[in-house]
C-alpha cells in the first residue's frame, strides 16, 4: 500500500509543495480557531466631549485578570471587570483632530444574562473630554488584548461594529473597527448615509471575512479535507458550493437572531466534522465522489455557519436592516475569497501531482499519497481541536 523506497525521490517535489502549503496555512493561523471577538461600540458626539460605550466579553476580562470566565456575574469577577476599565482606557485610543483625548470611566454594567465566555457581555461607558474646543474629526483605534495569547501561538483578534451619532441628531453612521483598521468620524453627516454603505464599510467587512477564514484553521481543515478527495475540479465545485450555501444560510439566520447555539456546542461540532470527513477519506474513499458527500458537506456547512457568525450576532444588533445585509454581503464575500485562497491551490496541487506521477502496478500515485497522508494529518489536527473544544486539555 505504501510507496517503495526507490520511488521516494520521484515524489519529492509534490511533497515539498504540500509541506509548503501546510506551513503557509500554519503561518496564518498557528494553533487554534476562533480567536476573534466581534463586539459592539457606541459613540455619542456631545458638546463637551465624546461618550463611548462598548461591550467586553467575560473571556476578554478573564484573559487580562487571570480569572476563570465561568465566574462571570460573581462579586469577585464584577470587581475585576471594574478594574478592567483601566486596561481599556490604555488600549482604546480616542483622538480629536489627531490629538489624544483623556478618558474617564462612567460606569460598568454587569451582564443581563450569564452564558458562555463569548456571550457574557459587560457594558463599559467612558467619557472623553474635548481639550481645545470641539474638533473637526474624531478618530478611534485600539490595541485590545494584543499582548495576550488566545492559545499557544495564537493572539487574540478583537473587532468592533461602531455606531456613531451626534447629540441632537438621529442619523447614525456605522463602521468596523479592527486593530489594523482605525475609524474616523466627523464633518457633516448626510441624511440616510450609513457607514456600512459608504466610507469603505463593505470593504472593511470584506477584509474581516478574509481574515476570519485565514485565522480560523478549523474551517480551513474542513474544506481541505473535502478538496483532497474531490476527484475533479467540478467535484470540488459541487462540494464546496454545498458547503458555501449551507454556512451562508446559517450565518444569515444567526445574525438576525433566528438560530442561535452556544459556542460550547458549536465548537465541538465543528471539530467533530473535521474528524468525520477525514476518517471517511481514509476508510471509505469510494464514497467521496458520490452525492452523499455533497449532502455531508451541506449538513456540516450549516454547523460551520454558526461558527462564522461568532460575536457578529450581538455586534450587529440594532443596525438598520440595509446595513446588516450589506455588512453580511461583504463579510460572506470575504469568507469565500479566503476559502478559495486555500481551495484552488490545493486542488491544483492534487490534480497536477496525480497527472505527473500516476499510480503504477506496484506503487501508489502521488494523488493517492497526498489524499491518504493529508487526510490523516487533518484528522489528527481535528481530533486535537476536538479535545481542546471539549476542555479536556
Amino acid at each position: 500500500m505504501g510507496i517503495e523506497v526507490r520511488e521516494v525521490g520521484r515524489f519529492r517535489l509534490p511533497w515539498a509543495l504540500f509541506c509548503f502549503w501546510v506551513l503557509m496555512v500554519g503561518w496564518v493561523s498557528p494553533v487554534f480557531a476562533h480567536a476573534q471577538r466581534q463586539n459592539a461600540m457606541w459613540v455619542l458626539w456631545e458638546n463637551g466631549g465624546v461618550r463611548l460605550g462598548m461591550q467586553v466579553s467575560s473571556g476578554e476580562i478573564a484573559a487580562v485578570s487571570g480569572l476563570d470566565p465561568a465566574q462571570a456575574g460573581s462579586e469577585g469577577f464584577d470587581a475585576a471587570a471594574r478594574e478592567h476599565a483601566v486596561y481599556v482606557l490604555e488600549h482604546v485610543e480616542v483622538g480629536g483632530d489627531g490629538e489624544a483625548l483623556q478618558g474617564a470611566l462612567v460606569k460598568v454594567t454587569p451582564p443581563v444574562a450569564v452564558g458562555d465566555e463569548e456571550g457574557t457581555l459587560y457594558l463599559f461607558e467612558f467619557f472623553h473630554s474635548w481639550k481645545r474646543g470641539v474638533p473637526e474629526r474624531l478618530g478611534i483605534s485600539h490595541r485590545m488584548l494584543k499582548e495576550y495569547a488566545y492559545s499557544p501561538g495564537q493572539p487574540w483578534e478583537v473587532s468592533y461594529v461602531v455606531r456613531f451619532k451626534r447629540e441632537g441628531s438621529e442619523e447614525v453612521e456605522s463602521q468596523l473597527l479592527t486593530r489594523t483598521q482605525p475609524v474616523e468620524f466627523g464633518g457633516r453627516v448626510e441624511p440616510g448615509v450609513a457607514g456600512a454603505v459608504g466610507g469603505g464599510g463593505v470593504g472593511r467587512f470584506f477584509r474581516e471575512g478574509v481574515h476570519h477564514i485565514l485565522s480560523g484553521y478549523d474551517h480551513l481543515l474542513f474544506v481541505s479535507a473535502l478538496v483532497l478527495v474531490a476527484g475533479s475540479f467540478w467535484g470540488m465545485v459541487r462540494v464546496i458550493g454545498a458547503f458555501t450555501l449551507a454556512h451562508t444560510v446559517t450565518l444569515v439566520l444567526s445574525v438576525f437572531g433566528w438560530v442561535r447555539l452556544s459556542s460550547a456546542v458549536v465548537e465541538p461540532a465543528i471539530a467533530a466534522s473535521i474528524v468525520c470527513v477525514a476518517v471517511e477519506n481514509l476508510l471509505w474513499p469510494g464514497r467521496t465522489g458520490s452525492w452523499m458527500r455533497t449532502v455531508v458537506a451541506f449538513a456540516f456547512g450549516l454547523v460551520h455557519g454558526l461558527g462564522f457568525a461568532g460575536g457578529l450576532l450581538s455586534a450587529m444588533e440594532g443596525l438598520p436592516g440595509t446595513e446588516v445585509l450589506l455588512a453580511l454581503a461583504g463579510f460572506s464575500a470575504g469568507v469565500e475569497i479566503g476559502h478559495q485562497m486555500v481551495v484552488l491551490p490545493l486542488c491544483g496541487l492534487v490534480g497536477w501531482a496525480g497527472a505527473r506521477w500516476p499510480a503504477g502496478p506496484s506503487r501508489s500515485g502521488a494523488e493517492t499519497v497526498l489524499q491518504r497522508y493529508g487526510s490523516a494529518g487533518i484528522g489528527l489536527a481535528g481530533l486535537y481541536y476536538l479535545v481542546l473544544a471539549l476542555g479536556l486539555l
